[in-house]
């Protein structure tokens, strides 16, 4: 690649064409392989034509069934939507709804291994839209959220950086025509639709709704905020393991980010909701409900975390103690450290 940055168009342009020859002709395996990644890495450097050749080859193994030929198709087709060179560029733009086309259709044939690379390709095609292309981005948000559950942690990553993308750009396309609020809230409607889903469907729908929050919190709508977090605490009394799991992870989000001032009126039902939460669920989470119960007393205090809990509930009632104890540990230890941390400087200067 350093190699092409400073070579001869002129030169490029007879080693792109030797290198499509070779890879359309040749019928050995690690040859037709180590051309296409030469083509890919030349990519940014030819002319539409030559592009055009290179883009029909991929659209076509994209939509096939070998897996090894799509996975490479589609990390040429990054390439081709990353690139900020003119001539790819002017492409993208030119073929833009053919792209969309091909890329929707082909949703159904996509295997498991090119799932993080096909994520990748739609982020950069939406990041570089300068038109409003809604309908398109509204589109492809179902299969970003089920690619949250995806095996491959490329894939999972490259979901939630396409969400906030997406996002994002919704804001840069509407903002002369919608506030911020509405344009959050109907963006939020399309994930919402997914917590009417199965359990799978319904844990991936809040795994992807906590990051945006994460990311969007400031321009939340109030009433959405007060929606959504009602909506996890009745969740989170569910008898399904991975919806009660995004539920703890969503609202441990909201609890640690926000203000206090903010979180306060939501604290007795999100220490309700943990109270209802089925025997299964606690003890397959007991780990995760500490985590949340620790930054409410944090943030709100003990006494007023331990004011919400049944006296008869004794199992939460212990765990409050176990949380303070270890807590009062922890601060006594942090005190010993600071006051031998105190003796030793005062020695060392004597």
């Amino acid at each position: 690649k350093l190699f092409f940055t400073i070579s001869d168009e002129a030169l490029l342009k007879d080693l792109f064409d030797k290198a499509l020859n070779e890879y359309k002709t040749s019928s050995e395996e690690f040859r037709v392989d180590a051309c296409l990644d030469l083509l890919q890495g030349m990519l940014p450097y030819q002319q539409q034509d030559r592009i055009k050749d290179l883009y029909s080859i991929c659209t076509n193994n994209v939509s096939g069934t070998e897996s090894k030929k799509q996975k490479k198709a589609y990390r040429v087709l990054e390439e081709l939507f990353r690139s900020n060179t003119e001539a790819c560029r002017n492409f993208v733009k030119n073929n833009l709804e053919e792209i969309q086309k091909i890329f929707l259709e082909a949703l159904s044939k996509a295997n498991p291994s090119s799932q993080a690379y096909r994520l990748r390709c739609l982020i950069n095609i939406v990041r570089n839209l300068e038109e409003d292309h809604t309908e398109f981005a509204y589109k492809i948000v179902p299969e970003t959220v089920l690619c949250i559950k995806a095996t491959n942690e490329k894939a999972r990553s490259s979901s939630y950086s396409l969400l906030i993308v997406i996002c994002e750009a919704l804001q840069r396309w509407q903002k002369s025509t919608k506030s911020m609020d509405t344009i959050v809230k109907d963006f939020l409607k399309e994930i919402f639709a997914g917590l009417a889903g199965n359990p799978t469907v319904v844990h991936c729908t809040l795994l992807g709704i906590t990051r945006i929050y994460y990311e969007f919190k400031d321009v939340f709508p109030e009433d959405v905020t007060e929606m959504l977090v009602n909506n996890v605490c009745l969740l989170l009394t569910s008898h399904a393991k991975e919806v009660v799991g995004a539920a703890i992870s969503f609202l441990r989000v909201f609890v640690t980010t926000d203000s206090v001032l903010k979180t306060a009126k939501y604290v007795e039902n999100i220490v309700g909701a943990m109270v209802k939460m089925p025997e299964a669920c606690r003890r397959h989470f007991r780990l995760k409900s500490r985590y949340l119960l620790d930054r409410l007393i944090r943030k709100f205090g003990y006494d007023l975390i331990t004011a919400m809990i049944p006296k008869d509930d004794v199992v939460m009632q212990k765990r409050m103690k176990n949380i303070r104890y270890e807590n009062s540990m922890i601060l006594c230890l942090k005190g010993y450290h600071i006051h031998f941390s105190n003796i030793l400087s005062v020695s060392s200067r004597d």
